[in-house]
């Protein structure tokens, strides 16, 4: 059984095959530093036992599908440098295990959601070079003491 897809820095092209993420053992996903397009699939939310997903420096579109919130066991996520645009799901909240959340460099618009306070493990949180608008939620200041590393561009 598939647990580990390791497919980065490579010149892939083309969308992400819905059918990976039928593949319910897996725990890791690498598919960064591609060519990779298209949106990311909504069934993203089968692999409820996901530990880490990569998926940035792609030319990945769309929103962030709201499924990707049911892969409750996720540590870290990587979507950063890519062309995402829409709102920060509200169900990243969700992933109370994440610990590494990079959404930076993309087109994302919107506030930026007081649910992630959730993320109380988080150690290192991106979200710079996107157009957010808003100021950051005191859910998310409180957290800062113990971020080991923050990128937002705007200060609690």
């Amino acid at each position: 059984r598939l647990e580990d897809f390791r497919v980065s820095d490579n010149l892939m092209n083309g969308t992400i095959p819905v059918e990976l993420f039928n593949l319910r053992f897996l725990r890791h996903i690498y598919l960064s530093k591609n060519r990779l397009d298209g949106t990311i699939p909504a069934n993203v939310g089968n692999l409820g036992d996901l530990l880490y997903l990569y998926l940035q420096n792609n030319l990945l579109n769309g929103t962030i599908p709201a499924e990707i919130g049911r892969c409750s066991s996720l540590v870290e996520l990587d979507l950063g440098d890519n062309e995402l645009e829409g709102i920060i799901s509200v169900e990243i909240g969700n992933l109370t295990d994440l610990v590494y959340l990079d959404l930076s460099y993309n087109s994302l618009t919107g506030r930026v959601p007081g649910i992630l306070g959730n993320l109380t493990y988080i150690e290192l949180l991106r979200l710079e070079m996107n157009q957010l608008s808003g100021s950051i939620p005191n859910t998310l200041c409180e957290h800062f003491q113990k971020l080991e590393r923050s990128y937002l561009s705007s200060d609690c």
